[in-house]
């Protein structure tokens, strides 16, 4: 794998030294530049290490944060997309401060990353090897928008849009979920709950109901997003949520297994974990409050 930026510039930082020591004069490497398209979001400090750079950033909003986006653009051009988001529950609670997972800058070797909407679409277009390595820009960080849990967002709709397709995309299907799960509590007791629950959510679509995409479509205006890629944006999403139920389901009935623990009700097992965490982990139950 190449190495990342940081590292390369890390280099530099050596060969200057060496050329200061010569006596020659430097040359300046570019900076990752910092750019908040929010107002929600403050950003605390930035750190750098062998992972990458870090930004550690504090809601000022009221309302807890579902998910973030953000572009990293490197100094050839190329941009990468990236979302943040919690598996369960809130990404980021209200006036809460948050360390994001290390970021990278992209190189031409690996090309671009993640969706080209938002800044990443604005990105130029590199027809050859050639141009990228003539191309300098300035390195950046965009945070461009964010979604909260209540389903307004802040910053650029079109990467709210596609965030907050695949947040309604998991709450729709959790609804089937749950549904699945009274309809099974209705059977009678000494079945094989676990199989039974397993088959039925397995069926669930994927597939975005139109009136799903007509009504997030209305609510976010006209973004550009056409009704095929938000109905794939949620779709992701019914994908995602069925997918971590299922996952978790089985990781209860293999642990169960190997520690030779007796399968405990379907009712006890939903009142603990909802189907969005290992019921032996001890922070199950603060998840699911």
């Amino acid at each position: 794998m190449p190495l990342p930026s940081h590292s390369e510039l890390f280099k530099k930082i050596l060969v200057v030294a060496s050329l200061l020591f010569l006596g020659a004069t430097p040359f300046k490497t570019p900076l990752p530049q910092i750019v908040n398209d929010t107002k929600s979001l403050v950003v605390e400090r930035v750190d750098e290490d062998e992972a990458g750079y870090h930004l550690t950033v504090r809601s000022t909003s009221p309302v807890d944060v579902y998910g973030l986006a953000l572009a990293v653009i490197g100094q050839n051009g190329i941009c990468d997309s990236h979302t943040f988001g919690a598996w369960s529950g809130s990404w980021l609670r209200s006036q809460e401060i948050s360390r994001i997972p290390p970021l990278q800058f992209p190189n031409a070797e690996e090309g671009e990353f993640g969706a080209r909407r938002g800044v990443c679409s604005e990105a130029v277009d590199h027809k050859s090897e050639l141009d990228v390595q003539e191309l300098s820009v300035t390195p950046r960080i965009v945070i461009e928008a964010l979604v909260f849990e209540d389903g307004t967002f802040d910053g650029d709709p079109t990467r709210a849009e596609m965030i907050e397709a695949k947040h309604i995309g998991r709450e729709r299907q959790f609804q089937r979920i749950a549904a699945q799960v009274e309809a099974e509590l209705g059977r009678p007791e000494g079945r094989d709950w676990i199989g039974d629950l397993l088959a039925r959510v397995s069926t669930l679509t994927v597939e975005a109901e139109p009136e799903l995409v007509q009504s997030l479509q209305s609510r976010f205006g006209a973004t550009g997003t056409s009704e095929e890629l938000t109905k794939r944006d949620i779709a992701e999403g019914l994908l995602m949520e069925r997918a971590f139920f299922l996952n978790n389901l089985k990781i209860y009935a293999l642990v169960s297994s190997k520690r030779s623990q007796t399968i405990v009700s379907l009712q006890t097992w939903w009142a603990a974990t909802h189907g969005k965490c290992d019921f032996y982990l001890p922070q199950c139950a603060n998840e699911t409050k």
